[in-house]
Order: structure tokens, then C-alpha cells, then sequence
């Protein structure tokens, strides 16, 4: 299933960035050699700088979470140039994103789902 999805991240990301769109391919890994995957194709792509990791099902532990973001950093490291991770659902990893990485986005729904069930004191 793994090579199924990363395929579609492949195919997807290769046809938009022919189309001229930036684009932020979704690192979706498991075992070493994902990763390494994906460390082959970012040297690859020198243009590619901004990735996106999601942190709501696949990298939901905490434990899991801090790893995927160590192994970009990893990457980082050794593709010799800076990496911009968009964390969706990452919020909770805001500490050691800023200790690994020069730049990082945060995309987290738990804002505003907390906006959208608050209350009104009567």
C-alpha cells in the first residue's frame, strides 16, 4: 500500500510541478529504505525545498512524530541545503521543529475546532 501511495505522490507532484505549481511533496514513510526514497529524490530535485509530513494518523505518537521529524532533519543534513517541512496536525511538535529547522510551517485544525465549540458565558 506504501508504494501504491508514494507512487501517487510522485506522479501527482511530477505533473504539477510541469504545470508550473510549486509543489510540496508528502513524505510517506515507514522503513529506512522509504526514507531513503525520498532523501534519493529530493537530491534528485534540488528545486523541491519544501516537504509536508502529517502528524494526524501515520506519525500520531508523539514518539513517531519526534522520528519523522529527526529523519528530515537527517536529510537535511545530508543533502546540504535547507528543507521548509509543512507539519499538518504538527502543532504539538512547535519545540523541536524550531530546534531542527531554519524555517517550518504548522498546519493544525485543533484552533479552530476549539473556536468552533466554544461558548458564550450567560
Amino acid at each position: 500500500q506504501i508504494l501504491r501511495n508514494r507512487k501517487r505522490i510522485v506522479l501527482v507532484t511530477e505533473r504539477l510541478s510541469e504545470a508550473g505549481l510549486p509543489v510540496a511533496p508528502h513524505l510517506n514513510a515507514i522503513t529506512d529504505g522509504d526514507w531513503k526514497f525520498w532523501e534519493n529524490l529530493l537530491r534528485e530535485h534540488p528545486n523541491v525545498a519544501v516537504v509536508t509530513l502529517e502528524f494526524q494518523t501515520g506519525y500520531a505518537s508523539l514518539s513517531e512524530g519526534l522520528a519523522a521529524l529527526q529523519r528530515v532533519a537527517d536529510i537535511q543534513q545530508k543533502l546540504g541545503r535547507l528543507i521548509h517541512p509543512i507539519l499538518v496536525g504538527g502543532a504539538k511538535h512547535y519545540i523541536e521543529a524550531q530546534r531542527l529547522f531554519t524555517r517550518f510551517t504548522v498546519m493544525d485544525s485543533r484552533p479552530f475546532m476549539e473556536a468552533q465549540a466554544r461558548r458564550v458565558l450567560a
